[in-house]
């Protein structure tokens, strides 16, 4: 019965923004159903209003990486790699010192 479920607990959070419960009870139907990115939506904006449940800490934590799993080797890319910043000068009209 998640639909009812979600139906009820969207219209508590309509008149309630603010209630935990219906905010915590909306991210665990979506990470049911394997809505992984509404179910985080839901989480962080759980742990906006206990923000010190570690409960919550650890499961935002666990969902970013699942929905984006960092990727080897992007911590070692400089900025120059990524600009070509003669071009881009070139490109302006100005002059490469």
């Amino acid at each position: 019965q998640l639909d009812s479920a979600a139906v009820e607990l969207s219209v508590v959070v309509g008149t309630a923004p603010d209630n935990l419960a219906a905010i915590r009870g909306l991210a665990e139907i979506h990470q049911r159903r394997g809505e992984l990115a509404e179910a985080l939506q839901y989480y962080r904006r759980a742990l906006e209003l206990a923000r010190h449940d570690p409960e919550l800490e650890e499961t935002v934590e666990r969902m970013t990486k699942l929905i984006a799993p960092p990727s080897s080797g992007d911590a070692d890319v400089s900025v120059e790699a990524l600009f070509d910043f003669d071009r881009l000068v070139q490109q302006l009209g100005a002059e490469t010192p």
